[in-house]
């Protein structure tokens, strides 16, 4: 069976090539399709259209082959393969679906039941990331878990994706670095963020005294990375200017040095692997969770100090909005079995991965 994982944004990229992977080490076919306004952010990672990537549109070519086609489990995304199912034949069409990254789970998943019923197709799989979570709609769907040690299979399929990230490597040995923390910005304070759940008055000085907050958490504060977010290039890049302007150590823009729009990705990864003790500030995501099964010698703080959020000039949205994200990732961490990293609970609303 030909399965085809299907993203719709740049920010989807490493959990669809985890997918890809996945059936690939079953010794199934696999292959990545994008929408057509992730295009530009996955042709600039160096990925080729039609080789190591389709669009959305191409499952129409793939007409009589046993496709199974997984989306990931979100409304937007259920309605964009709708419009696919639409015009193709069901008969050898089978359908998964994917948690929304490694610990918001299933949102609305009524919707994906809705498809299965309108176009009267089965759902073949229900796929998690280093977690069986059954998809919670009345059908029942095979729970298949996608582990985050795929990261090393992708590095093997696409060297592509980590051309720029070694070169940073090799930036930081000649540097002869052992130890550094890793920023990787959030635009924290922006109204174009989340729908603006995060919005503040002052968005840079918001994200300044957030992250001058965190930073002390770490165990490696003599180099300081940073890493800007494409959501928001204006609001983050002026907050990475103030930051490396009034810190006395040394410290780097990444983007200075990283081209690709997935180069943090693949330097988190080059970084796990190596010999340099890391720490990365994460804010409020999920994405440390992959990386917190492979390599050694990092931490990441994960969320933000609740107990300060006073100081951030944050919408009432905001402290609600953080708890949820935190909240999720502390169930997803409790049923863990045997894991290889220890937590450490920093403050309300803020804690440590230690692998």
């Amino acid at each position: 069976m030909l399965n085809i994982i299907y993203i719709n944004s740049g920010q989807s990229l490493m959990l669809g090539l985890l997918i890809v992977e996945h059936y690939r080490q079953q010794s199934e076919e696999a292959l990545l399709a994008i929408a057509e306004g992730a295009r530009p952010f996955v042709e600039e990672t160096g990925f080729i259209y039609q080789k190591d990537f389709f669009l959305l549109e191409d499952i129409k070519s793939f007409h009589g082959e046993s496709i199974n086609i997984v989306v990931r489990q979100h409304p937007s995304t259920i309605g964009q393969i709708s419009l696919i199912l639409d015009e193709i034949d069901l008969g050898n069409i089978q359908v998964s679906s994917y948690e929304d990254s490694f610990a918001i789970g299933y949102l609305e998943p009524h919707t994906f039941s809705r498809l299965l019923r309108k176009y009267k197709i089965e759902a073949r799989h229900s796929l998690s990331f280093d977690r069986l979570h059954l998809l919670d709609i009345p059908e029942k769907i095979e729970g298949q878990l996608v582990s985050s040690e795929n990261l090393h299979h992708i590095r093997n399929s696409y060297p592509v994706l980590f051309h720029e990230a070694q070169k940073v490597m090799e930036l930081f040995d000649r540097l002869q670095i052992k130890e550094l923390t890793l920023v990787a910005m959030r635009p924290i304070g922006s109204d174009k963020f989340h729908r603006g759940r995060y919005k503040s008055s002052k968005p840079t000085r918001t994200l300044v005294r957030i992250v001058n907050d965190l930073i002390p958490y770490c165990d490696t504060q003599d180099i300081v990375v940073y890493r800007q977010d494409k959501r928001d290039r204006v609001l983050t890049r002026g907050a990475i200017k103030h930051l490396i302007a009034g810190r006395p150590h040394l410290a780097l823009n990444l983007d200075d040095h990283l081209s690709g729009a997935f180069g943090l990705d693949a330097i988190l990864y080059l970084l796990a692997m190596s010999d340099i003790k890391l720490s990365v500030i994460c804010f409020n995501t999920s994405f440390p969770l992959s990386y917190s099964r492979i390599g050694s010698n990092n931490q990441y703080i994960v969320g933000i100090d609740i107990d300060r959020i006073e100081h951030y000039d944050l919408v009432a949205s905001a402290e609600p909005s953080l708890m949820e994200v935190y909240d999720r990732m502390m169930r997803y961490i409790e049923v863990q079995e045997n894991p290889s990293f220890s937590v450490d609970q920093l403050s309300h609303g803020l804690f440590r991965i230690r692998r």
